[in-house]
């Protein structure tokens, strides 16, 4: 990747990070997906388990 690149990425998980915070319900596969993507994805290897309801929050 180019460094253009990697500041165009790391601005969207900034953006969102916040949006995240703000609206804590995971209404979407998408939204899951963004979620993971987002908290679990790093420089060192996590697992996580997510307990969902039936509202999908967590």
């Amino acid at each position: 990747m180019t460094p253009q690149e990697e500041t165009v990425i790391l601005d969207a998980r900034d953006i969102l990070g916040r949006y995240l915070s703000q609206n804590p319900v995971i209404g979407s596969w998408q939204a899951l997906l963004d979620y993971c993507a987002l908290t679990v994805r790093g420089p060192i290897e996590r697992f996580h388990v997510l307990y969902l309801d039936r509202k999908n929050r967590i």
